[in-house]
C-alpha cells in the first residue's frame, strides 16, 4: 500500500492539527514547503510540490497522515486511529459508519470519530481483538471546512499486537490524580487481555492510605478484563490514596505473561460522600401508597404493589403485573413502616447540600448535568424544557438525593438519562408534598412522597412510587425496580 506523508517533528505533529499561519516559520501564502512525500494512492512529490505556489484552498482535501500508519504491526489494542489532512476540516462531515470507518474481516467496528483541527479520530466503543488486521477508511464524503470533499477514498491497514504479547493496564477507576473521590468507590483497572483471574488477588492489587495497607475484596469480571478492588470498610473522607498493580499480575494464556512493570495511580477522597438511604421492606415495592392505587390502562409493573393503611388496588388486571399484591397485609404494614424510616432519612441529610435554585436561579432542573450529592430546593423541583443528567463521573455507587419541599413535577416527555455509572437504584426524591410525571416522561430513581404521585400516560420509570399518606396514580406506565 502506499506511504502516508507523516510529520517529521514535534512541531510538524501540532501544526498538523491547527492552521498553518498558526505555527512559527510557517511558510507565507504562496510560499509552499517544497517537495513531500506523496499522498494516499498518488505517488511521490503531491504532498507540498510546487514551492512559491502557495495552497489551493479551492483544491479537494487529502489525508496527510495517519496513525498507526498504513502496515504498521503490533499496535495496541488500545488505540484510537486517526487521519491528518492538510486542511481543517467540516466535523461534522466525519462520521462513524459512513465517512470514518474501521473495520475488522469487512465488519465495520463500532464507535464514535471526534475532530480538532486538521485531525479526525475514530474512537472505539472497545478494545480492539489482538492480533487482527484493521482498514481504516475515508470517503469522499468527509469534506473540508469549506465544503469541499476528498477526492479519493482512502484506505490504509493495520495489525494489532498478538496473544503473545504481554499484557497491559487500559484504564483505571477512580482516574489517576482524581479528587473528590467517593469513600465508597469500587477501584477498577482495565486490562488489554483476558487475564489469569487467580493472579489478581490481595497480593497483587495494593491500596495504600500513606503507608498504610487497605484491606479489600478483589475480584475479576472476565467480561470486561477489569479487576476490581472493595473496600472492606469505607475509605476515609478527604485523604490520598494510591493502588498499585504489580507484576504479579499474568494473562490467561498457557504460556503466561507477566505485566511488564509495575503500574500505580493516586486518588483523593471527597467530603461530601453520600449514604445511600435504606430502603428496607419498602424496597421490593414499585407502587406503595398509603391510601390508594388506582390503574388506568394496560400498565406493565415489575416489583410488588401495595397499599397500607388503605386497602384499595384498582386497575390489575388489565395492568400487569410482575410481582404481588398487598392490600394492608403484614408485608404493606412492614414497608409503609420502612418507606417513613427512609423519608425521615432523605429528608434529614445535612452534608454539603446543594441550592436547587443556585444553578440557575430557578428551581428547574431542565437542561442541568449533575454530579453526585445532596440537592436542597427550599419549594418545588421541576424538569421542563429540556432534560435532566446524572452524570455519576463512572462512580457505579455514585449517591443522589433530591429534598423537595414541595412539588415534584416533569413536563411531557421530558427524561431523567443516567451517564457514566450512575444507576437508578441510586437516585432518590424525596418530596414534601406530591409528585406528578407529565405524560411520556421517562424517569429514574426512587420517589418518596408525603402526598400522592401521578404518573401521566405512557410514563416510564426505573425506580419505585412510594407514597406515604395518598394515593399512587398509574396510567399505561412501565415501572422497573432497579
Amino acid at each position: 500500500m502506499n506511504t502516508l506523508v507523516r510529520p517529521t517533528s514535534l512541531l510538524s505533529l501540532l501544526c498538523a492539527a491547527v492552521l498553518v499561519s498558526a505555527c512559527p516559520d510557517a511558510p507565507a501564502e504562496g510560499e509552499g514547503e517544497g517537495e513531500g512525500e506523496g499522498d494516499v494512492g498518488e505517488g511521490e512529490g503531491e504532498a507540498g510540490e510546487g514551492e512559491g505556489e502557495g495552497e489551493d484552498l479551492t483544491a479537494p482535501p487529502r489525508v496527510a497522515s495517519t496513525d498507526p500508519a498504513d502496515d504498521a504491526v503490533n499496535v495496541d489494542v488500545n488505540v484510537n486511529p486517526s487521519a491528518t489532512f492538510n486542511k481543517i476540516m467540516d466535523g461534522g462531515s466525519l462520521v462513524a459508519e459512513t465517512t470514518f470507518t474501521l473495520t475488522k474481516g469487512g465488519v465495520l467496528v463500532p464507535g464514535r470519530v471526534t475532530t480538532f483541527g486538521r485531525t479526525a479520530t475514530f474512537r472505539p466503543d472497545d478494545l480492539l481483538t489482538v492480533g487482527t488486521i484493521y482498514t481504516g477508511t475515508i470517503t469522499t464524503g468527509a469534506r473540508d471546512e469549506d465544503g469541499h470533499p476528498v477526492e479519493t477514498e482512502v484506505t490504509w491497514d493495520f495489525t494489532t499486537a498478538g496473544d503473545d504479547a504481554p499484557p497491559q493496564v487500559v484504564s483505571v477507576s477512580p482516574i489517576n490524580n482524581e479528587i473528590g473521590v467517593s469513600i465508597h468507590r469500587l477501584l477498577k483497572v482495565r486490562f488489554t487481555k483476558a487475564m489469569s483471574a487467580a493472579s489478581i488477588n490481595d497480593g497483587t492489587f495494593l491500596v495504600l492510605q500513606g503507608a498504610t495497607p487497605i484491606a479489600g475484596d478483589v475480584g475479576y469480571d472476565v467480561d470486561t478484563n477489569t479487576g476490581t478492588f472493595r473496600a472492606d470498610v469505607a475509605f476515609d473522607p478527604s485523604l490520598p490514596y494510591s493502588a498499585t498493580i504489580t507484576t504479579g499480575v499474568t494473562d490467561d494464556d498457557a504460556a503466561p505473561h507477566a505485566l511488564e512493570s509495575a503500574f500505580s495511580w493516586n486518588f483523593t477522597t471527597g467530603a461530601c460522600t453520600q449514604e445511600p438511604i435504606t430502603l428496607g421492606a419498602a424496597g421490593a415495592f414499585a407502587v406503595l401508597a398509603g391510601t390508594a392505587v388506582t390503574n388506568s390502562g394496560v400498565s406493565n409493573v415489575t416489583g410488588d404493589v401495595g397499599t397500607s393503611p388503605g386497602v384499595d388496588i384498582t386497575g390489575f388486571p388489565a395492568g400487569e403485573l410482575v410481582g404481588t399484591q398487598h392490600a394492608a397485609d403484614a408485608t404493606a404494614i412492614a414497608g409503609a413502616a420502612a418507606l417513613s424510616s427512609a423519608f425521615d432519612d432523605a429528608a434529614g441529610r445535612t452534608l454539603c447540600p446543594i441550592a436547587v435554585t443556585a444553578l440557575a436561579g430557578t428551581p428547574n432542573l431542565g437542561g442541568r448535568t449533575l454530579s453526585p450529592g445532596l440537592y436542597k430546593s427550599e419549594s418545588g423541583i421541576d424538569i421542563a424544557a429540556f432534560d435532566l443528567t446524572l452524570d455519576a463521573g463512572g462512580d457505579d455507587d455514585a449517591i443522589f438525593i433530591f429534598q423537595v419541599a414541595s412539588e415534584l413535577s416533569t413536563t411531557a416527555n421530558r427524561t431523567v438519562q443516567l451517564t457514566n455509572g450512575a444507576q437508578a437504584q441510586n437516585v432518590f426524591w424525596q418530596v414534601g408534598t406530591s409528585a406528578t410525571l407529565g405524560a411520556g416522561t421517562t424517569f429514574q430513581g426512587t420517589i418518596m412522597a408525603d402526598e400522592s404521585i401521578t404518573l401521566g400516560a405512557g410514563t416510564t420509570l426505573s425506580g419505585r412510587t412510594l407514597a406515604r399518606d395518598a394515593a399512587v396514580t398509574l396510567d399505561t406506565s412501565t415501572i422497573t425496580t432497579p
